[in-house]
């Protein structure tokens, strides 16, 4: 049997042993929940324990979280993920008392892919909103509320409704009885989450002893998904001939920086978490038709005659912060705002002579590889632009000017990983991250015959994935980038080590297994 999508990631228990995390999976319903029903987010709560995946977010809590309550202890920087993956509409209804203290109460909720914080009480009482919208917090964006005052031992109640639709988003917070409390619409590429789990819910405060009563959910559209493992889960996936790595036992990694996440993406200096969460299908395809341009870079061709729009897709998968612009005969038509992966169609002036395509690494020089991926003319209208032909044969640009930001224009060539088909490149909710150089061991069930996973490291583009069998290696691929793995495993084979080898120099080996299972066949 072939690979199996699911969207679940791994909740593990860890008790800390001399050599080896020991996880156990939590049992109880984890199945997804479907449109127009209330989840208590604080129910699938209760069994927490974040310790095994990185970082032991239950010590933030002065007790174990409960489906009737979580109380947040009175230190700076508390936050609490629920475990749960939002995937569409939504609507949340939370109900919180800060009981001590003068600072503020912070509210997650996704918008896409960004989790989004909502502020209240910041700075003893001045200042609220949400954060952070076109590069600006809440104290200078459009959603700033100024006073912002949270009475102690008042129970709050807001209500947050999000929606989304292609490219564009909109949010409407009521709270306490004032419909319209905050309101927001615009691109998805404007908003930015500061949180280290994408999709997720998140509660919180700064310096304040805050109870959050209730936290549940209704989805408009999509499903919210439990973000662990169960043992039914488990065993169902035996069922089905495979194993979810990221819901076993692992021997204690080691790493060459930082530390051993699962589903937990990580910061590096004053980077934001989500643009280091992976973004790869289980099963993916390269581009294959792209310009390779560093930016800050510019590059400008002629527009065929009779052509009246134009399409192509923006990648930035290293660090996804760029912003890509096309202009036309010197008059900007478009603006992505900060993002790493943009789909363009615009409609061309009459008689239009000279394209422009422009990215600017907004600040940020480092790990700016970029891509104009499928650049296409067309002789219809951009409304008439449809999926299939955003891919569809085409020859190459007329280019006769190109500046960028390092190295040169190429064609069909990259000095890193080659950018992955947009159609391909989702939001990955199951992987292990091991800065290289870095080992970790699991056990292999009886009748595992077979080891995938997708070798992730799109920053130094410069390590290389081992699998080794009971102490034996059977596979190393080339130097990645991003690399597919599959590999047979011997009859009887009791353990698999992972490793990641930095080739002699560990810069910026922030390297990842995607989806590692094991197949029964």
């Amino acid at each position: 049997m072939g690979p199996i999508n699911s969207r679940t990631a791994a909740k593990w228990h860890a008790q800390h042993l001399a050599l080896c995390f020991i996880v156990s999976v939590c049992v109880g319903e984890g199945k997804a929940q479907p449109p127009q029903q209330w989840v208590n987010l604080l129910e699938w709560s209760e069994n927490a324990d974040w310790a095994s995946r990185g970082r032991n977010y239950n010590e933030r809590l002065e007790s174990q979280p409960s489906r009737n309550g979580v109380t947040i202890r009175p230190v700076q920087w508390n936050y609490y993920p629920l475990p749960a993956i939002v995937d569409g509409d939504y609507e949340m209804e939370v109900e919180w008392t800060r009981e001590t203290g003068t600072e503020s109460v912070h509210i997650g909720f996704p918008v896409g892919s960004h989790t989004m914080d909502l502020v209240f009480s910041a700075f003893t009482g001045r200042y609220g909103g949400v954060a952070s919208i076109d590069g600006k917090g809440y104290t200078e964006n459009a959603t700033r509320k100024s006073p912002s005052a949270v009475r102690n031992g008042y129970r709050n109640r807001t209500t947050i409704n999000v929606a989304t639709k292609a490219d564009e988003a909109t949010f409407r917070i009521d709270h306490n009885g004032e419909e319209n409390y905050i309101q927001w619409r615009g691109k998805l590429n404007s908003l930015e989450g500061r949180f280290d789990m994408m999709r997720h819910p998140w509660i919180g405060a700064w310096d304040s002893r805050t109870v959050f009563h209730k936290v549940r959910i209704k989805m408009k559209t999509g499903i919210v998904t439990p973000d662990f493992i169960t043992v039914a889960d488990k065993n169902q996936d035996l069922h089905s001939g495979f194993v979810r790595l990221v819901g076993e036992t692992a021997g204690l990694p080691k790493v060459g920086w930082g530390n051993f996440f699962v589903n937990q993406a990580f910061k590096v200096g004053g980077h934001v978490a989500e643009r280091r969460v992976p973004r790869v299908a289980e099963k993916f395809r390269f581009c294959d038709d792209y310009y390779t341009v560093h930016a800050p870079s510019r590059v400008k061709c002629a527009i065929p005659r009779s052509m009246k729009s134009f399409s192509v897709i923006g990648v930035n998968q290293g660090l996804r912060s760029s912003k890509f612009s096309v202009v036309v005969d010197g008059v900007a038509l478009y603006d992505s705002g900060m993002t790493g992966l943009d789909i363009i169609k615009l409609d061309l002036p009459a008689n239009s002579k000279i394209l422009e395509l422009a990215v600017d690494p907004l600040g940020d020089h480092i790990y700016d590889h970029t891509y104009w991926c499928y650049p296409r003319f067309h002789r219809f209208s951009a409304d008439r632009i449809t999926e299939d032909k955003l891919d569809s044969p085409s020859r190459k640009l007329n280019i006769f000017s190109a500046e960028v930001g390092a190295n040169r224009i190429t064609y069909n060539k990259s000095i890193w990983a080659p950018p992955i088909h947009y159609r391909d490149a989702p939001i990955c909710d199951e992987y292990l991250f091991a800065h290289a150089p870095s080992t970790v061991t699991y056990a292999v069930p009886d009748g595992m015959t077979r080891f995938t996973a997708v070798g992730y490291n799109v920053v130094s583009c410069s390590v290389r994935y081992e699998v080794w069998a009971d102490g034996k290696p059977l596979l190393q691929t080339p130097q990645a980038g991003v690399v597919p793995i599959d590999v047979q495993l011997p009859s009887g084979t009791k353990s698999i080590e992972l490793k990641v080898n930095d080739m002699g120099n560990s810069k910026d080996d922030q390297s990842f297994w995607c989806y590692p299972r094991l197949y029964a066949k």
